[in-house]
């Protein structure tokens, strides 16, 4: 463990992505990001921001990447609700899951309308 408080704890990762690779994880048990209640993200919230200065306080990081999963499809494989935080260094040759590409404008109008007609 590298840090905790009531509401959040952070340890090193087993099988690190680069040097420093922690995870935060809630106290209070949640699956996922949909299921844990709005006062304990903002604590988990909270408790990212210390750990990505206790990380970039000692680490020469050239950045941090933040990646959390929800369910299977979006390759969670523990469903205990975590965050992990991945020192990024300029030598280190991490990759995006997929290669960004501009979407077609109706297929953004088309995805804007149906969450304009969900959220009002």
């Amino acid at each position: 463990m590298v840090w905790a408080d009531d509401a959040a704890i952070a340890f090193l990762d087993i099988a690190p992505a680069t040097p420093g690779h922690t995870l935060v994880i809630p106290r209070a048990h949640a699956d996922d990001l949909w299921s844990i209640r709005p006062a304990e993200i903002q604590k988990v919230s909270l408790a990212m921001r210390e750990v990505a200065a206790l990380l970039r306080a000692p680490l020469p990081l050239s950045g941090l990447s933040v990646l959390q999963a929800n369910g299977r499809a979006a390759w969670q494989s523990v469903f205990h609700l975590h965050f992990h935080l991945v020192p990024r260094y300029h030598h280190a040759e991490l990759a995006l899951p997929w290669i960004p590409r501009a979407a077609p404008k109706a297929e953004l109008d088309a995805v804007h309308q149906i969450l304009n007609g969900t959220n009002g």
